[in-house]
């Protein structure tokens, strides 16, 4: 049965950052890449325009990206028969291979046997010329298989119990052919193992530079297990297309476990890959290559820097993923708290928190668990991500129809530089510094958890600029931003603003529920300029220091309601209609000064009651009701619907501050009364200074704190 993923053209507008951050710590650079850093903008195949420079944050049209098709040969899978009489242990898609001294290559210790037409033996050294497939079985202490093939064609290894090791280089060099595959025969157990210093075969460039490593094209198959000890640089790579679709593999690697420069794709099996490095990867700079596919497989992959990372897309249609990064999260920074060192020595990408703050160093050691440079595609799979940085990062799109995603991270849950969209799937974030951040945020659908130490969703874009002494201290920043949710289920715990738009936000559908800060210098929903309920269900409660109601332009009625003194975590508040039937009863898990409610229930004209204490009979999730029957509340007040917005108590001090946009309306501010807040008349045009007037100095940050933030700067920078 031919097997192959339909081809895929992408064509994308996108804004690029920052290119990834390689670290200097590793023994050996990555030298199959030597040519095409990650911080490069130069391909062998392009030209500087390729790629745009990574302080530019200009868009720039990315080549299409056209993915390569798996072929029959790719599943091959082989039994190897040595009596010829296993035809009745096959399975499907399984052939038997007949060992015989024309086809088999025999490992003995320090020598290597074989009458094969098509090798040649230099000591230890087996040099295979031309296409066949080559049965190797035995132990090699100190040798290698080479495969130099000049003829077109394909050479297939067929590891059968087979260990090799290499105390100068690579025990594995594929250095000319057209396409390789190496068959793990089934139930066979194989290794490979090199040294901890080389001497290249290839000084000028220092190849080969992996324990398995092939210049070409190389296919990984089969249904037997293969241990690779990668003791000097990478563990497997390819500096063209390295394709796997079966075996159980395991990677122990001093810098990236698995990487196919051209591109990298698992179509199948079973991976343990630990890393000093990366643990997946394609790296080739050129835009229309360096990407990573995969459709199944198993996953653990253990990476001091990132899991899986393509310099270009990253899709992933289904797999089963266990991703520890950086020895994981750690302790997430708490908004308002001075960040851990682990935390400012992360490599740093564009958004409202510590991601743009520029400090006049190199990019540091990125730890994200799976990151794309132009595209990241998730629509199937299950991941379980513990990452020191972002858990999900794109430095273009992020899109999401499909899977399932139990987050903990030490920075932003998901990330994406340009837009992100989530149309379907599951998405558990239970650590987090932001939950969710893009410029342009749209939810279609899934389901959505977030506990976030900062915001829970950030709709963030542009750059945070300072001057002077106040460098990382006091920002104010020129981004903008968009959130829409159309449908979906989101529910967000956040210590920082719960929903948070540095331009629009939008709620056309869907059920979103809001657990905010309990300090007054946030809020559960946080806006720039317009928040419009079109349809859908909002429930949003928390602190009211800073609170921002919805905008009158909404086509759904809303309700601000301030509490007076606080509802204590656990406690109950309820929305009760005029026949004293719930609307919406809700259970917060920590103390709430108001909340806003939006709901199609909420009809013109009708009159509600507010409720706290009491109880429900009903059953909640996430703490809300929105079925069951209402008991011995306690009446707050009733209002009556007149318009879309209506705000019940006073509540609120900093109602024009909220945000960084400073002192802009928002659309909906409110006074200590609840009532939308005008401009003074004596206020509308500023003052007039004479040109005589003493100009005002330029204010100096007091010395005490001038020192501590210096010497914040010289612990760590944040990049």
């Amino acid at each position: 049965m031919k097997k192959k993923i339909a081809a895929v053209s992408i064509t994308v507008l996108l804004t690029i950052s920052s290119i990834f951050g390689c670290s200097s710590d590793n023994k050996q650079n990555d030298n199959e890449n030597s040519n095409t850093t990650q911080d490069s903008t130069v391909s062998e195949k392009g030209s500087s325009s390729d790629l745009l420079d990574k302080s530019s944050n200009s868009a720039a049209a990315v080549t299409k990206i056209t993915e390569e098709e798996y072929e029959n040969e790719d599943f091959t899978r082989v039994l190897v028969s040595e009596s010829g009489n296993d035809t009745s242990l096959t399975e499907d898609e399984v052939s038997i291979l007949q060992s015989t001294n024309e086809n088999t290559i025999y490992l003995k210790g320090d020598s290597v046997e074989t009458s094969v037409q098509g090798t040649s033996i230099d000591n230890t050294i087996l040099t295979i010329s031309s296409p066949g497939s080559y049965i190797i079985t035995g132990t090699l202490n100190d040798g290698q298989i080479l495969v130099d093939c000049q003829e077109t064609g394909t050479v297939e290894l067929v590891f059968y119990n087979a260990t090799i090791s290499n105390s100068t280089n690579s025990p594995v060099f594929i250095k000319n052919c057209k396409k390789t595959l190496l068959v793990l025969a089934e139930d066979s157990v194989n290794s490979l193992s090199d040294a901890s210093e080389y001497t290249y075969m290839d000084a000028e460039n220092e190849e080969p530079s992996a324990c398995l490593f092939s210049k070409d094209d190389l296919v990984i198959c089969g249904g037997g297990s293969l241990t690779v000890n990668g003791n000097f640089n990478n563990g497997i790579a390819s500096k063209d297309t390295l394709k796997i679709t079966g075996g159980t593999i395991e990677v122990t690697a001093e810098n990236n476990g698995i990487k196919g420069k051209d591109c990298l794709m698992i179509a199948g099996g079973s991976f343990t890959v630990t890393s000093k490095g990366d643990g997946l990867k394609s790296d080739n700079s050129d835009t229309s290559l360096g990407y990573v596919s995969i459709s199944d497989g198993i996953f653990t992959i253990i990476s001091e820097e990132d899991a899986i990372q393509a310099e270009s897309m990253l899709k992933v249609t289904g797999g089963t993923f266990d991703i520890t990064t950086g020895n994981g999260a750690g302790t997430v920074v708490t908004k308002g708290a001075m960040p851990d060192e682990n935390f400012m020595t992360r490599d740093r990408e564009k958004g409202w928190d510590f991601d743009n703050q520029s400090s006049g160093t190199e990019d540091t050691t990125s730890m994200k668990g799976i990151k794309a440079g132009t595209e990241m595609i998730i629509s199937d799979g299950t991941f379980d991500v513990d990452s020191r940085d972002d858990a999900f990062h794109s430095n273009g799109t992020f899109h999401m129809t499909g899977g399932t995603m139990l987050i903990s991270t030490g920075d932003d849950g998901i990330h994406a530089d340009d837009t992100l969209t989530v149309t379907d799937g599951d998405i558990n974030i239970t650590q987090c510094y932001e939950g969710i951040e893009s410029p342009d945020i749209v939810f279609e659908g899934g389901t959505v958890h977030v506990k976030a130490s900062d915001d829970g969703i950030n709709a963030a874009g542009g750059e945070v600029t300072s001057s002077g002494s106040q460098n990382k201290m006091g920002m104010m920043s020129n981004s903008t931003g968009t959130l829409t949710i159309n449908n979906g289920y989101i529910y967000i715990n956040a210590s920082g603003d719960g929903l948070d738009s540095n331009g629009d936000l939008m709620i056309n559908g869907g059920t979103v529920i809001v657990e905010g800060p309990t300090d007054n210098g946030n809020s559960a929903i946080d806006y720039e300029y317009e928040f419009e309920i079109n349809g859908g269900y909002l429930l949003a409660s928390g602190s009211a220091g800073m609170v921002e109601s919805v905008s009158s332009a909404s086509k759904q009625n809303s309700v601000t309601a301030f509490f007076g003194s606080s509802v204590n975590a656990n406690g109950i508040f309820a929305v009760l209609d005029s026949k004293g039937e719930m609307i919406m009863a809700f259970t917060p898990s920590k103390v709430s000064q108001c909340f806003i409610f939006s709901s199609s229930e909420l009809e013109s004209g009708e009159t509600y009651t507010i409720v706290t204490g009491g109880s429900c009979d009903g059953t909640s999730k996430d703490g809300l009701y929105t079925e069951g029957k209402y008991m011995d509340g306690t009446e707050l007040e009733s209002f009556t619907v007149n318009e879309s917005v209506t705000t019940v108590g006073s509540g609120g001090m900093g109602q024009n501050m909220g945000g960084p946009g400073g002192m802009k309306n928002h659309g909906g501010r409110r006074d200590f009364n609840g009532d939308e807040m005008g401009i003074p008349e004596n206020m509308k045009e500023p003052p007039e200074i004479s040109e005589e007037a003493e100009q005002p100095k330029e204010m100096e940050m007091p010395e005490n704190i001038q020192n501590k933030a210096e010497n914040l700067n010289n612990k760590a920078e944040i990049a």
